[in-house]
């Protein structure tokens, strides 16, 4: 689904190594896949080496998506890392990746596949249809949206009501649990699987919060007035807190967008305006940035959740559209990314960038990344 903005296209529903270290690992030969088995209980992370910037490409512009990679230790950025080392393209749309055990799961939406990757090289192991059985199709190709690892699985959601789990050992889809419609983000929180259904913004009433027992398959769909185009959720201490996108009008202005609440009765509270979010230590790091005609500037906050209470985290002149935002759990570095301006306006069809602050919202760093850097990742070691 797609809409303008100040006279350019916006998909509605988006959401490494250095070259020099790539070109050594691939002189010295690879790690065989026997190596790479993980271990199925990798939950706790030890540290962290680098960070991946998601970059969806330009389906329009015939821009394919791709990896931005920052080392942390030698600060060194590479571009196009999974290509450089497979010499093949991850298609278009590369939307999501997540890290566990010794792997990266990349999640290729426009090519249905789930790539699957040495976390540390990057060369491919093996790649994942997103295949699932439907009782009048047969077989149907879903297309995956984003990723979460948990006990030796990791879990995908997608735009066909139901979510793959992964068994990360055989890395095959080992079942398909149920879900509401047009699913994205998701979190695990005591033995459950929640997923932000969004509907796909069509605002009929389907949106809702899918809670799935991860033991049984069970699903639980939650609806409510305040859920009307979730896609993202994030849970603190046994609560839930989702990202809602909200409606558009008939010239395609946004409003209802926010961070909510999910209660225990299943009714929901807003917090605070927002279409971009992530937590770390109790907190929720924040942007506002919707879609309006004439844009809207953005602003960026950070929430106390035990304070119940919102404040300004940075000014924002250093981002000009931002895209994503993402915090690393081990060196408490807070990571958001913008496309470019051209002309004022947003540019989708050439390299983004990214920003990099500390918890108080000092910036430490800015690179280059590539076109619709959409998503962002981190390259943990796990004990």
């Amino acid at each position: 689904m797609t809409k303008k903005h100040n006279n350019y296209i916006i998909i509605k529903m988006k959401k490494f190594l250095s070259l020099f270290a790539v070109a050594a690992v691939a002189a010295l030969g690879f790690t065989s896949c026997s190596d790479d088995d993980d271990d199925p209980q990798y939950d706790v992370i030890s540290s962290s080496n680098g960070v991946y910037v998601l970059n969806a490409g330009n389906k329009k512009a015939g821009v394919d998506g791709s990896i931005t990679y920052l080392d942390n230790n030698s600060s060194a950025v590479s571009q196009r890392v999974y290509q450089t080392v497979n010499g093949k393209s991850l298609g278009r749309t590369v939307n999501d990746a997540v890290t566990y055990g010794s792997k990266i799961y990349i999640i290729g939406s426009g090519e249905k596949t789930i790539f699957v990757a040495n976390r540390t090289s990057m060369k491919e192991i093996t790649t994942i249809k997103s295949e699932m059985p439907d009782t009048e199709k047969g077989n149907v190709v879903a297309t995956p949206r984003h990723a979460v690892a948990y006990r030796g699985h990791v879990y995908v959601s997608t735009y066909n009501n139901k979510v793959l789990d992964i068994d990360t050992l055989s890395l095959k889809v080992v079942r398909t649990l149920d879900c509401g419609n047009y699913s994205e983000g998701m979190t695990v929180q005591d033995g459950y699987l929640y997923t932000a259904d969004s509907d796909y913004g069509n605002a009929v009433g389907n949106a809702s919060i899918s809670k799935i027992n991860l033991a049984t398959g069970k699903t639980e769909i939650i609806k409510n007035e305040n859920i009307v185009n979730a896609v993202d959720i994030k849970s603190y201490n046994g609560r839930l807190f989702y990202l809602d996108s909200g409606s558009y009008d008939e010239n395609w202005n946004q409003s209802g967008q926010g961070v909510y609440e999910l209660l225990a009765d299943g009714t929901s509270k807003k917090l605070f305006s927002a279409t971009g979010m992530t937590m770390a230590n109790g907190k929720i790091y924040s942007y506002d940035a919707p879609y309006t005609n004439p844009a809207t500037t953005p602003t960026f906050s950070v929430y106390d959740i035990a304070a119940g209470k919102s404040k300004t985290y940075i000014d924002g002149t250093d981002i000009a559209n931002p895209c994503a935002i993402a915090v690393d759990a081990k060196t408490n570095r807070v990571y958001i990314t913008s496309n470019n301006l051209v002309d004022g306006y947003p540019s989708y069809g050439t390299d983004g960038y990214c920003v990099v602050y500390d918890l108080n919202g000092v910036k430490l760093n800015k690179f280059t990344t590539g076109v619709g850097p959409s998503a962002i990742s981190f390259n943990y070691d796990f004990k």
